[in-house]
Parts: structure tokens; C-alpha cells; sequence
């Protein structure tokens, strides 16, 4: 007879301690602690053909983002289309200067307008980036995609 008792003390005991822990672990995620993207760095990914200097994400203006020249030679017709993760609206971007072409080793800035993303200042929003280009001497575009992951400012 008292070694049930014991057992059930046992278990209760160990019950009670799953109890405390579950509430700890609703109170952090209560108060924002255990959200990882206050954790996660600012990034803008794309291939090394053409990587991604720097970005800003702003309600005003919408999607930044300085593309730079690394194939070697001049590249043109450079269209890119911005999509969002949490919304899943699209927008294309128009290139900085009145020619859609980067020279060797050269950057250029690309703005996508951002009035349909529904971003709010001080969270953090990830955009998928699609685009391509064409060589100078070439015929056919090559195709590039990225990544843009940015806290978004006023």
C-alpha cells in the first residue's frame, strides 16, 4: 500500500515541475523574449555575380537595395521584381539614373516603391528578390534571386 502512495506522490511531484515550466515558457513568449527575429542580424543576400552592397526598408519609400557588378564585364537591361514574404504583394524596381546598366566592378541603386508591402515602422520584414540581366555582348538574360531581411524605418 505505501509504495503506491509513493509513486503517486512521485508523479505529482514531477507534475507540478512540468506545470511551473510550461507557465515560465508562456510568460517568456508572453513578453517577447523567445521571438527570434529580434535576435536576427539585418541581411541582403544575393549571388556573388551580383551581391547586394546594402538595403534600407522604409514605409515612405519602400525597398533600397545597391546592386554591384561582379561579372567582369558591363552588364544591361537589368530588371528586378521585389516580393514580400508576409504579404505576398510584388512590386518592380527602378534602377538610380536614367540607363538600367552597370559598368565593371560598379554599383548601382535599385528602388522598389513600397505602398501595397503594408510595412510598419520597427518590425522586421524579408522580401524575396528575382531579377535579371544581360551582358553586354550577350543575347540572353541570366537570372538572379535573393534575399533582403531588414528592420523597417520611418
Amino acid at each position: 500500500m505505501r509504495r503506491g502512495q509513493a509513486a503517486l506522490e512521485f508523479l505529482t511531484t514531477y507534475g507540478w515541475a512540468f506545470l511551473v515550466i510550461l507557465v515560465m515558457i508562456g510568460a517568456l513568449a508572453y513578453f517577447g523574449i523567445l521571438s527570434p527575429d529580434k535576435f536576427l542580424p539585418e541581411r541582403c543576400t544575393f549571388s556573388t555575380e551580383t551581391p547586394c552592397r546594402d538595403m534600407q526598408v522604409s514605409v515612405s519609400d519602400g525597398v533600397k537595395f545597391y546592386v554591384t557588378n561582379n561579372i567582369g564585364e558591363k552588364i544591361t537591361a537589368i530588371n528586378f521584381t521585389v516580393t514580400s514574404v508576409d504579404t505576398e504583394t510584388s512590386a518592380s524596381c527602378t534602377p538610380s539614373g536614367t540607363a538600367a546598366e552597370i559598368d565593371v566592378s560598379a554599383s548601382k541603386e535599385f528602388t522598389c516603391s513600397g505602398s501595397s508591402f503594408g510595412l510598419s515602422e520597427g518590425s522586421k520584414a524579408k522580401f524575396l528578390v528575382e531579377g535579371n540581366y544581360t551582358r553586354a555582348n550577350g543575347k540572353y538574360p541570366k537570372q538572379v534571386s535573393g534575399e533582403i531581411y531588414a528592420k523597417v524605418v520611418a
